[in-house]
């Protein structure tokens, strides 16, 4: 089992936020750094004014096979965004990140990787910005 909290503070304008650089790599999802965090015009892994709580848990049911759980409450410190196209006015809760993946060594050579996000919006964004969006991944890793 395993429990965090991340908080991002930043300026009102993003564009003088600190450029993490050689930060872009996926921190704690693929679907949020990949689409989500680019709806407010930043580059992947820049978001600011963001919290994030985390809990989740790792098992492993059966020999060779990892199962990893995760759910992520995803708040704004302030709603800077409001009037902009998308972002509700008065709404703090950007949303909930549930993630699984699962891991399987099948042999020496061959280990395989399944991965799959669902988003559901809060009211950080307006009715016509709140669909739910979802990410899946396969992956088979061949090492000799």
């Amino acid at each position: 089992l395993h429990a965090g909290y991340e908080y991002r503070s930043g300026d009102d304008n993003p564009a003088k936020n600190f450029d993490i650089l050689w930060g872009r790599y996926v921190q704690f999802s693929d679907l949020f750094a990949g689409n989500l965090e680019t709806l407010e015009g930043l580059p992947a892994g820049a978001a600011s004014n963001f919290h994030r709580f985390n809990v989740g848990a790792a098992a492993e049911p059966v020999e060779d096979v990892i199962v990893l759980l995760n759910y992520n409450l995803l708040l704004a410190d302030e709603n800077n965004l409001a009037g902009t196209a998308g972002f509700s006015d008065s709404g703090d809760v950007r949303g909930h990140l549930f993630s699984a993946q699962v891991k399987m060594t099948h042999n020496e050579h061959a280990t395989s990787v399944i991965t799959g996000e669902a988003f559901l919006p809060g009211n950080y964004y307006t009715d016509a910005a709140n669909d739910v969006a979802t990410f899946a991944r396969y992956e088979l890793m061949l090492v000799w």
